[in-house]
């Protein structure tokens, strides 16, 4: 999926860059290396992202791994991870952050929600 940030209207833009930024506690060094320095588009491919993230403590690790999951679904973030590594803190960031996703206007719930299948299981 391409970044979903021009598909969004004005306001699904703003909410996504916030909820970001809320995952991140506003943290200027994670925020520069997800985002390009021109424009709020990804600094370079998710993949490329994830690879370079080694850099970071395992904690941040995951949180850009969710970042990635909001932004366009590629982060993986896996549940056992972050109950692993997490501490009180990044859970009450992490929950904000969803808190705040969830607000959002339809148009970026939609695009980030996940494909539903028209098959039925009988």
């Amino acid at each position: 999926m391409a970044d979903p940030y021009r598909f969004l209207s004005g306001v699904g833009q703003q909410h996504l860059l916030k909820c970001i930024s809320i995952l991140f506690n506003h943290d200027e060094e994670l925020l520069k290396f997800f985002f390009s320095h021109k424009q709020p588009i990804l600094r370079m491919p998710a993949k490329c992202l994830m690879d370079e993230a080694s850099k970071f403590d395992i904690k941040e690790q995951l949180l850009i791994r969710v970042a990635l999951d909001y932004w366009n679904r590629r982060g993986a973030a896996r549940l056992a991870d972050m109950l692993a590594e997490w501490d009180h803190e990044y859970w009450l960031r992490f929950l904000h952050s969803v808190t705040y996703l969830e607000e959002a206007e339809s148009d970026l719930v939609d695009l980030l929600a996940p494909k539903k299948s028209n098959t039925r299981k009988k």
